[in-house]
């Protein structure tokens, strides 16, 4: 080889190295960011997402089109006559909606109010001894509503109308299901995200432990330094990809066979053989997904993110 070809090449090769690891460049997701004070609990309808404040004590409707906020309620102020204490209101967890009527749960006053929005409506007043520390209202495969109690570590059955139809306590102990923050259901099982056991219980409808979801299932041949710390939120993309918001370790993102294929934290989106770069992510409190867009409470930072097309993203790097 001629010596100066060679000594090109040398050069070459120590000015510019061949580079292996996880490609960066130029891998900004397109996304979108809402500002929100300590937003923690999300709720999916149709078009818009509803955002709870336990600190600000606000509920916020946001248009995922235009991204307009429309704040609906500043329970600081109180409600409308007979409800006007503002007393009655404080540290709004979760606003669910069931037959288009909006739970409201109440974290540190244990009440959760039934409400008709689009008549402004108070339908129901529900406060009970099974209800301490509540953190969400959800409707029941059978067509009643749980309410979690996180504090209490129970989940109470209640009918539509309010009547107190039982409780799931000592099951839930039996089970060593210590905190429940929030429950999802698919066709089969109820998904129990409890923050204290770092863990999510898959449940039947009675709460009988089928299986879980924790550090000891979990397969992070991958991503070696990441587990469950502080679960607090799931959300589902039909039967393929789990989402899992931890406050220590950001979104976890499991296909079906619970194995960790890509993980959101700081200012990254880890894959496999890619990172993404993101606006940082703190303290998600909740997760879910309006068509292939994802959208996380990113409490600590006071803003929504919304993550356009990242399913596609997903699919294309797993």
């Amino acid at each position: 080889m001629n010596h100066r070809l060679f000594l090109f090449l040398f050069l070459m090769t120590i000015l510019f190295p061949l580079n292996f690891s996880i490609s960066k460049e130029n891998n900004s997701v397109k996304h979108k960011i809402i500002d929100l004070y300590k937003f923690y609990g999300l709720t999916i309808k149709d078009n818009f997402v509803y955002a709870s404040s336990v600190t600000a004590n606000v509920l916020v409707k946001i248009n995922l089109i235009n991204y307009k906020k429309n704040f609906l309620y500043d329970f600081n102020v109180g409600w409308k006559k007979s409800y006007a204490r503002k007393e009655n209101f404080k540290s709004l967890h979760s606003a669910d909606i069931i037959n288009d009527n909006l739970f409201l749960t109440f974290y540190h006053t244990n009440k959760v109010i039934k409400y008709d929005e689009k008549n402004s409506q108070v339908i129901n007043f529900i406060k009970n001894t099974e209800l301490e520390g509540p953190s969400q209202s959800i409707l029941s495969r059978d067509k009643n509503y749980l309410i979690v109690s996180e504090y209490h570590g129970n989940i109470s059955k209640f009918s539509l109308d309010g009547k107190y139809l039982g409780s799931f306590k000592k099951t839930l102990e039996q089970n060593n299901i210590q905190q429940p923050h929030m429950i999802r259901f698919d066709e089969k099982y109820y998904y129990v995200v409890d923050t204290k056991s770092k863990a999510i219980f898959i449940c039947d409808e009675n709460f009988n432990v089928k299986s879980k979801i924790s550090e000891d299932e979990i397969d992070n041949t991958i991503f070696k330094n990441v587990s469950f710390q502080a679960p607090v939120a799931i959300s589902f993309y039909g039967e393929k990809f789990i989402f899992v918001a931890d406050l220590t370790n950001g979104i976890i993102v499991l296909d079906k066979k619970l194995k960790i294929i890509c993980q959101l934290n700081g200012t990254e989106i880890k894959f496999k053989k890619k990172i993404f770069n993101i606006p940082k992510i703190g303290n998600a409190y909740d997760v879910v997904l309006h068509k292939d867009n994802l959208i996380i409470a990113n409490t600590s930072e006071k803003n929504l993110i919304i993550l356009n097309n990242f399913i596609k993203i997903i699919e294309e790097n797993i």
